[in-house]
């Protein structure tokens, strides 16, 4: 093979021919890896040559300040090494040599209950509150929140629908509408009366908006249809999004965590009223029970242990 295809020019070339099989987002986020990780490190290196001492020395400099990076640019460029030995570019794959960093998984950031009311008791003035109550009450992800249209929620007597179709996300600045995250994210989410009836509040409140912008109004293919967008009609960027959140949560004076542990927190509070693991799954979209329990399994225990301890209290505390 010519000595001047190098490991930057396999990537650039495995990534072109991945592309179409793979989500928008997913493409960004393998450039990404590659760009700003493997091509600096190995781009210059002779495909032929890439060695797994170059890989382990690599990996091992990015995992000393950012485990989780270091392991998903692995793991791009191990798929990648593993498709030029199908292709005969490479005798063997040099990552099969070199262990697969380890992340130690951290508990999910979420808040107790007392603390979730005492953030959407402050935000009930806000624009934003019905996407607060909804994030806090069905668990959706950023970008399902925001890619959330009208047309998929059913606000019937008394309870309605949700109904998760796509998600919008930012690919390098500009906003696109995709489908959710994995097959498992596309599902229907029943939702409360309570809920109802402040969606329907923010949907005349964004009636209103509209008429008071006038001629302003920038309506938009992608937001046109949109639960949560601007008071002038475009989508909200994800970003900005957790912008406007950081700021609720000092309004609220409640500890800060991100946007993600609204969902942790939803989940958290459903384990604790009884909810099981398989329903939760099905309501937060994973693509397994597994992930479910990986992630809430601690809630899950506490909740088996306050369980049984308030079996206890009953049968063996004596009576007056």
């Amino acid at each position: 093979m010519d000595r001047d295809y190098t490991v930057a020019r396999w990537l650039s070339t495995w990534l072109t021919l991945r592309s179409p099989a793979l989500a928008d987002r997913t493409v960004a986020d393998y450039q990404g890896y590659i760009t700003n990780h493997l091509a600096p490190a190995l781009g210059h290196i002779p495909l032929t040559d890439l060695a797994p001492i170059d890989i382990d020395l690599t990996i091992s400099r990015i995992a000393a300040d950012h485990p989780r990076t270091a392991q998903l640019a692995y793991t791009v460029l191990s798929a990648a090494m593993r498709r030029a030995v199908d292709l005969e570019l490479l005798i063997r794959n040099p990552c099969a040599a070199v262990p697969k960093p380890i992340v130690r998984a951290r508990s999910a950031r979420y808040w107790p209950s007392d603390t979730a009311r005492r953030y959407l008791d402050a935000a009930t003035t806000d624009r934003l509150y019905a996407l607060w109550a909804v994030a806090l009450s069905c668990g959706l992800r950023r970008g399902e929140l925001l890619g959330l249209r009208w047309s998929d929620v059913h606000l019937s007597s008394p309870g309605g629908v949700l109904r998760v179709r796509q998600q919008l996300i930012d690919i390098s600045g500009n906003i696109i509408l995709a489908p959710p995250k994995s097959d498992a994210g596309v599902r229907d989410i029943p939702i409360s009366p309570s809920v109802v009836r402040i969606l329907i509040d923010h949907r005349r409140a964004q009636l209103a908006d509209k008429l008071a912008a006038g001629k302003s109004w920038q309506s938009s293919p992608i937001a046109i249809d949109l639960v949560f967008r601007r008071p002038d009609g475009l989508p909200i960027y994800p970003r900005a999004l957790a912008r406007y959140h950081r700021r609720q949560c000092a309004a609220a004076d409640v500890p800060y965590i991100n946007l993600h542990g609204l969902r942790h927190t939803m989940a958290t509070i459903a384990i604790a009223n009884g909810t099981p693991l398989t329903v939760l799954q099905h309501i937060l979209g994973h693509s397994s029970i597994q992930v479910t329990s990986d992630i809430y399994g601690h809630v899950v225990d506490a909740s088996r242990v306050s369980a049984v301890q308030s079996v206890s209290n009953t049968l063996f505390t004596r009576l007056p």
